[in-house]
């Protein structure tokens, strides 16, 4: 699944995760695919040029003629802080749509090498949260989805700094824990099982006491470098809903929010609210 057309015409780890996590219903051949690809490609080493690490799950790849857009100067690069704990999450719900017993195993070693990942090189910090800050000054500046180098701003426009957790790569996170538990338990490991949807648990906890502002009624963006949280209010927080990592007594708010005058358009969901300083 390449992600878009005509400058995007490669694979990438988040979009061609998404957009294979979309058509499961109808081809979930396709996602095993995707998952296959990108496990091949999986990170093995440390290359501060492409930010390749042990486990991480690359953004993009650049072939032919699309290698001169390439980033870190190698068909590969990898700054991208979200493609990894998706992989978990699309191996998971791929597992729950008849694909055979043997093609999950063969990658149940990279889901474990991703999760590893998150905890070894994710978590720069070891606060729990997953936080990215590029190895070079010509890499991503951010590496989530909002990857525009102003993407990531308070309410009032000024640009958060790094290192920089955002609120829906922990619920890509919670999502990542939980399938593999599910993997876990199908296979009869029920102490794995318990031990990740333990994590899980916990982090969900985490997540809506750091990044819920209460007056405001909706998530933080982000966590900037301080910890502080990004006050903007963006469509990020519908990912985190999704995921279902939002709180049951804060689903309500963020679909209002969601819905209000500021985020929905009549034609679909705002970026970043209108009344946001950027």
């Amino acid at each position: 699944m390449a992600a878009g057309a005509p400058w995007f015409m490669a694979l990438f780890g988040r979009d061609s995760l998404l957009a294979s996590l979309m058509v499961l219903p109808t081809n979930p051949s396709l996602a095993l695919g995707t998952l296959q690809t990108l496990a091949s490609r999986q990170g093995m080493a440390v290359d501060p040029l492409t930010e390749e690490q042990p486990g991480r799950i690359l953004h993009e790849v650049r072939l032919g003629v699309g290698a001169g857009l390439a980033l870190g100067g190698k068909p590969a690069y990898y700054g991208t802080v979200d493609a990894t704990p998706l992989f978990v999450t699309v191996l998971g719900e791929v597992s729950r749509w008849g694909v055979p017993a043997e093609e999950l195993a063969s990658l149940l070693p990279h889901a474990d090498r991703a999760l590893d990942w998150i905890r070894d090189y994710g978590d720069r910090d070891g606060d729990g949260f997953v936080e990215y800050q590029r190895l070079n000054d010509q890499g991503l500046i951010n590496q989530g989805w909002k990857d525009s180098w102003d993407g990531i701003n308070f309410a009032d426009g000024r640009i958060a700094e790094p290192p920089i957790a955002l609120c829906e790569v922990h619920g890509y996170v919670y999502t990542a824990y939980l399938a593999r538990a599910w993997l876990a338990h199908e296979a009869g490991d029920l102490a794995l099982g318990a031990e990740l949807r333990d994590r899980a648990a916990r982090l969900k906890e985490q997540s809506n006491e750091r990044f819920w502002l209460p007056g405001r009624r909706y998530y933080a963006i982000a966590l900037d470098k301080d910890k502080r949280p990004v006050d903007a209010c963006a469509s990020n927080m519908g990912h985190c809903l999704w995921s279902g990592i939002v709180d049951t007594d804060k689903a309500r708010l963020v679909a209002d929010r969601l819905m209000s005058a500021e985020m929905f358009s009549g034609w679909g969901v705002r970026t970043l609210a209108t009344n946001m300083g950027a």
